[in-house]
């Protein structure tokens, strides 16, 4: 389970909504852009169930938009990335790095 990255605005409500920090596994990137130094990206979130529905696809429960804002970049290594990307994960600064660096990673 990812650690949950408490330093970042309004992260209890992805936890109330989820019952967890999730890992962005498989979430498809809705909205990305940048401007100047700040970044700003939606993306979809759900919880697959183990049950099927009539077709046989595994069912996604708990789908919800997250938003993101991040601004005061320092650093960016985004030539891979498209607004078309599916995420394998979004993985966030322990909050103990983030006090020890006094910035926090995204990856």
């Amino acid at each position: 389970m990812p650690s949950i990255p408490s330093y970042l605005q309004n992260h209890q409500a992805v936890i109330h909504a989820f019952g967890y920090w999730p890992s962005f596994h498989d979430s498809p990137v809705l909205s990305f852009r940048v401007e100047e130094d700040s970044i700003f990206l939606e993306v979809e979130v759900w919880e697959m169930s183990d049950g099927t529905d009539t077709q046989g696809f595994l069912k996604l429960t708990k789908r919800h938009i997250v938003e993101f804002e991040f601004h005061d970049i320092v650093s960016t290594d985004l030539e891979q990335f498209t607004p078309e990307n599916i995420l394998f994960e979004l993985e966030f600064s322990s909050n103990q790095q983030r006090q020890e660096q006094g910035f926090f990673k995204v990856v």
